[in-house]
């Protein structure tokens, strides 16, 4: 049933932006986006999630720092958005300063995400965040719907019915988990060197906080989790070993932009967000890729429209991510840390991790290799 061509109504309804019916799963950031984008032109949208606690309570401590908030449907003044971060402190010994963030946010993504939830549903979304989607239900979705974007996260839900292929070189990985205990240095957020990435403290109020490390790779996740556990003691910050959960960070490069949009049945299935292995390879972030590509794929008419909108959208990133990053990678933070150390070299999240254009690119290479001493 894989690539099999449309039939000629849903086609004319497709070319002409007339979606009746529209799938979302997923409930993140990339679903919302979706979502919300969908309510503004289709009649009918429903959001599926396979997972309540991906509503409710998310079990590890990543992706609760927002990047670029003001590029993002979420407000600052909203509900769970609780404070703005201008710096992220370096915990190592390498360096002395601190990096400049601008329009950074830490925020408590369950309750933001239940907002927005409760807004579209108020808006005319249908939900249905209980029931699991297997290969059967996602058989029945594409039957009865005619775009279906799977927001469901780096092992998406369409991967192996699609057989939408991977390339592991472009993934990072993740160990982090959520932490109550009195932090007397709040507000922080900070990070430090880590097996070549970094690990992170990042407190969410005085007695609340998201600890954990990404890595390039971790060969051995009992080491790594020994290994943060020592980091985190450093700063009197203990955690418990099974409280830590592990977590793929696909990156640009993961996946293939051509299959990340493929006819199924009777729909176009749209891949988003970490679907489609959009994070940022330097920092692993990706909350702004999630919410833009989510937008894009309800909005544009045509399979074809959005995998350009891919292309177009993140070729400077993806050439800026597979040379500027994967030095850093090859490297490491610590690296990276000695060197702005000694050469005061001026670097800005997200704007020196994350250029869009061929201007933004050669400004941050120019930051990263300018000496300000």
């Amino acid at each position: 049933q894989v690539h099999q061509p449309l039939e000629l109504a849903t086609l004319v309804r497709i070319r002409v932006g007339l979606f009746m019916r529209v799938a979302v799963l997923g409930s993140g950031f990339a679903g919302l986006s979706a979502a919300e984008k969908a309510l503004e032109k289709y009649e009918d949208v429903v959001l599926y999630s396979s997972s309540k606690k991906e509503v409710s309570k998310p079990e590890n401590g990543y992706g609760e720092l927002l990047e670029s908030l003001s590029k993002t449907p979420v407000s600052r003044t909203g509900e769970g958005v609780l404070r703005k971060t201008e710096e992220l402190k370096w915990l190592g010994d390498e360096m002395s300063k601190n990096l400049k963030m601008n329009d950074c946010y830490v925020i408590d993504r369950s309750i933001v995400q239940a907002n927005w939830i409760e807004k579209l549903e108020d808006e005319g979304l249908l939900t249905n965040l209980e029931e699991k989607i297997d290969e059967e239900k996602f058989d029945e979705i594409c039957t009865g719907f005619d775009l279906v974007i799977d927001a469901s996260g780096p092992e998406p839900v369409s991967e192996k019915i699609l057989d939408i292929s991977n390339n592991e070189e472009y993934a990072i990985e993740s160990i982090s988990t959520r932490k109550v205990e009195s932090f007397n240095d709040h507000p922080m957020t900070a990070v430090g060197p880590f097996m070549k990435k970094f690990y992170w403290i990042n407190t969410r109020s005085k007695d609340r906080a998201t600890v954990g490390a990404v890595s390039n790779n971790l060969p051995n996740l009992d080491d790594a989790k020994t290994l943060l556990e020592k980091k985190l003691n450093n700063h009197e910050v203990e955690i418990k070993r099974e409280n830590l959960s592990y977590g793929k960070i696909p990156f640009l490069g993961y996946r293939d932009f051509k299959k990340s949009a493929q006819n199924h049945i009777n729909a176009e299935v749209r891949l988003v967000g970490d679907a489609a292995g959009l994070n940022n390879g330097i920092t692993g972030f990706g909350l702004q890729r999630a919410c833009e590509s989510g937008k894009a794929a309800a909005e544009l008419s045509s399979n074809e429209k959005y995998v350009e909108w891919l292309k177009s959208s993140y070729r400077i990133a993806k050439l800026y991510d597979h040379t500027v990053g994967k030095i850093a990678r090859v490297l490491g933070w610590s690296t990276f840390a000695k060197y702005m150390e000694v050469t005061g070299a001026n670097i800005t999240y997200p704007a020196s991790t994350d250029p869009r254009t061929p201007k933004e690119a050669l400004k941050a290479v120019k930051d990263i290799a300018t000496a300000s001493k």
